[in-house]
Order: structure tokens, then C-alpha cells, then sequence
């Protein structure tokens, strides 16, 4: 079975200096992950039966073609993406004004018929 140290990964990039905005989020993302992997059992088994699955063996060449067998864990990844999202509450500040002209409309209606 594989084993991930994320602790030894974050260090080496404080230590390095490596780590970049984007990698930040990358790794935040990645420790979402871990942690919902490392905290459901059942999740948990069935990663690691899929990377024994796939990678026969330590050496086994990462090719994007080889990434795609990776069914259960792409489902599980998205899953773990859209309860713990990178940038949660991200407000979006509008440049122009937007006018909604069938809701005003359907408000003025439901105004009149009160």
C-alpha cells in the first residue's frame, strides 16, 4: 500500500520556499482530501485497493491514460471538492448593474394585489 506523509510534503515546501499562491490552494485542497480519506474507513479501503489496483507496482509510469482508471477516487476527490470547497463564500462584486426585468415585473404584480 502507498503511504502519504502530508506533513513531510508541507514541510519541504515551508523549508524550500517553493510553495506559491496556487500551490497553496492545491495544497489546501489536498488536505481536505486526505482528511476526508483518513477519516472514513470505509473511504479509506476502497482508495487504497484502487491504487493497488492501478499501480501494480511503485515504479508503474503515472501516465495520464493510467490516471483515468482512477473511477472511484476521481468521484471521491469531486465529492470532497464540493463539501470543502478551496475558496468558500467567495463574494463576486458586479461592474455594471444588472436589471432583472421579470422578477421587478413579478413583484409589482404581487405588490398591487396586496
Amino acid at each position: 500500500m502507498f503511504e502519504v506523509s502530508h506533513e513531510n510534503l508541507i514541510n519541504e515546501d515551508l523549508i524550500s520556499g517553493e510553495a506559491t499562491e496556487t500551490q497553496s490552494l492545491t495544497g489546501n485542497a489536498t488536505v481536505f482530501l486526505l482528511h476526508d480519506i483518513l477519516n472514513n474507513p470505509e473511504v479509506k479501503v476502497r482508495v487504497y485497493e484502487e491504487l493497488d489496483r492501478v499501480f501494480l507496482s511503485p515504479e508503474d509510469a503515472k501516465t495520464p491514460p493510467l490516471l483515468l482508471k482512477f473511477k472511484y477516487l476521481k468521484v471521491f476527490i469531486t465529492e470532497s471538492l464540493r463539501m470543502t470547497p478551496v475558496a468558500p463564500n467567495v463574494a463576486r462584486i458586479l461592474e455594471n448593474r444588472l436589471s432583472f426585468k421579470v422578477i421587478t415585473l413579478l413583484l409589482e404584480l404581487a405588490w398591487k394585489l396586496l
